[in-house]
């Protein structure tokens, strides 16, 4: 393959960004941790002015031999654990969750409810659904939405998601505004989560997919991914393609989206393992997210959230 060798060190250098932070906080592979944040850097410099093999220095050959070792000589044990602590929500965002929850239970009501909350079923507006565990990602969601809609009256946003956090996003939402627009918040929520889709509700209805998708779900095996098997089964042929001029995708992985793409998309997708709101996230990205965040409420400061 031409240029493979560029490929595969960009791939490589994805795969080390990805994984240090967590290898960072293990007090046991300090290291580990500063070769391979040594090696990350040189490759960033290197790769930053290639775009083509030839483009490379002629010592590359053992630099990439080593770090590819070092990302390989851990045991399965290990790298489970390494991945866990990827997944693992940040500690200011559990800080902010932990504190909505304590607050909704410790003001003088607890049954705070939306001004607007008979607009909920309103069948002329337009309604958003949110599936997500992270408050500020969907704070981030509906702000950016309301911010660019001519009539942010006509819209309602349904958030969903578990038991663990619907009392904090009942509270966050409650407290922030967002124009004219309604925000409900569902406490029971299914796993399904791919992207960006427009729903045709009555043949939604009519074919009865909720059902078939919960289905699915419980005939799932232990260890299998469950969700993206639910997903794939339910809806096989009942999916058309968006215009690929709408949604933009890869924010979260893919450091070459052209600029200009980038800020004409209507809808900006953060997919991958570089999530705008992790230390990892891709810089040049961070802005488009940053910028409809609030950082007017003072819990944000108080959990140390800076993103």
């Amino acid at each position: 393959m031409k240029d493979s060798t560029v490929k595969r060190m960009k791939d490589l250098l994805f795969v080390a960004r990805a994984y240090f932070p967590s290898i960072a906080k293990l007090s046991s592979r300090k290291k580990f941790s500063q070769e391979l944040k040594q090696n990350i850097q040189d490759f960033e410099r290197i790769l930053s002015d290639a775009s083509k093999d030839s483009d490379l220095p002629p010592q590359i050959g053992a630099r990439w031999k080593e770090c590819k070792l070092q990302l390989t000589r851990r045991n399965r044990l290990e790298w489970t654990a390494i991945i866990i602590a990827v997944q693992t929500m940040p500690k200011g965002l559990h800080c902010l969750s932990m504190r909505l929850a304590v607050d909704y239970f410790t003001s003088s009501t607890n049954d705070i409810e939306s001004p607007l909350a008979e607009k909920y079923l309103d069948p002329s507006l337009h309604h958003i659904v949110v599936f997500s565990k992270n408050v500020l990602a969907s704070s981030v969601v509906v702000n950016s939405t309301v911010m660019n809609a001519k009539e942010s009256g006509k819209l309602g946003f349904h958030v969903s998601t578990d038991k663990e956090n619907y009392f904090s996003m009942k509270l966050w939402f409650f407290r922030n505004k967002y124009k004219a627009a309604v925000v409900q918040r569902y406490k029971s929520s299914c796993a399904w989560m791919s992207g960006l889709n427009l729903i045709d509700l009555e043949r939604w209805r009519e074919l009865k997919l909720s059902q078939t998708y919960q289905r699915f779900l419980r005939r799932a095996l232990p260890g299998e991914a469950v969700s993206l098997y639910s997903t794939l089964l339910t809806f096989q042929n009942l999916i058309h393609p968006q215009d690929s001029s709408w949604p933009l995708s890869g924010l979260g992985h893919n450091y070459g989206l052209n600029a200009q793409v980038t800020r004409k998309a209507a809808v900006l997708h953060y997919n991958g393992a570089m999530k705008p709101w992790l230390d990892l996230g891709i810089p040049k990205y961070k802005d488009y997210w940053r910028k409809y965040l609030d950082r007017d409420d003072q819990i944000l400061s108080d959990c140390n959230i800076n993103p």
